[in-house]
């Protein structure tokens, strides 16, 4: 076995092609319709994010919303550009692991429970693409 030579990047892609496109969804409507439940469980998990002011909130929303469809598009990118994007590779490796350990960290808590707000597809979803990034960069 060779490290970093990229030999599972035309499956690992599919997957990574998946769960960046997906998150469009949830966070393109954070950007357009704020607070609109698109998908199963938002009816309890959007309350939950939004606290006091409503128009705070939606300012919140649309860049948190903002950002992460960025993500995903540098996510596609650095797909297409291969092995000579290793260090990035790299680095949206060391994103996704973070991004899991807060949604572990958090998504079980008694605040969020209390709510009914439900994050396992999200835990799913990243820790999903969490693992194909380490297996492009490792096989």
């Amino acid at each position: 076995m060779v490290l970093f030579a990229g030999s599972l990047l035309p499956y690992t892609q599919y997957v990574i092609y998946f769960t960046s496109c997906f998150m469009l969804i949830p966070t393109g409507r954070d950007i357009v319709a704020v607070g609109y439940p698109l998908l199963p469980g938002d009816d309890k998990l959007l309350p939950a994010f939004c606290n006091g002011d409503p128009n705070g909130c939606a300012f919140m929303w649309k860049v948190f919303g903002s950002n992460f469809v960025m993500l995903s598009v540098i996510k596609l990118i650095i797909l297409n550009m291969g092995m000579v994007a290793l260090p990035l590779m790299i680095a949206m490796a060391c994103y996704t692991t973070f991004l899991a350990f807060l949604l572990i960290t958090h998504a079980f808590s008694d605040y969020f429970k209390s709510k009914g707000a439900d994050f396992s597809p999200f835990l799913a979803l990243f820790t999903l693409e969490t693992i194909a990034w380490y297996l492009t960069i490792f096989f």
